[in-house]
């Protein structure tokens, strides 16, 4: 009878850890899936903000195009004037 028992007390011991586990594991899971949660939540918002920047900053880098593109073409024109002008000089 001394097998049965042990047999008995390891089923008890296996149902127990068993129920035990399923009581504490699901607040735990809980607890675990909630900080990820904050973390996922907090890694969009930085990237969403980086995002907007990276937005900004290029709509600000297109506008000023148009001005640079015709600041080189006034160059351009200018340079090209003054060299056409020289150009009708006589050689000395």
């Amino acid at each position: 009878m001394k097998s049965g028992k042990i047999v008995i007390g390891i089923l008890v011991g296996l149902t127990a850890g068993a129920i035990l586990a399923v009581l504490f594991a699901p607040k735990k899971l809980k607890q675990k899936t909630k900080k990820i949660m904050k973390k996922e939540a907090k890694m969009v918002d930085s990237l969403s903000s980086q995002v907007k920047d990276i937005k900004h900053t290029a709509i600000k880098k297109i506008k000023k195009t148009p001005n640079v593109k015709k600041a080189l073409i006034s160059k351009a024109k200018a340079a090209v004037s003054q060299n056409g002008n020289e150009a009708k000089k006589p050689v000395a």
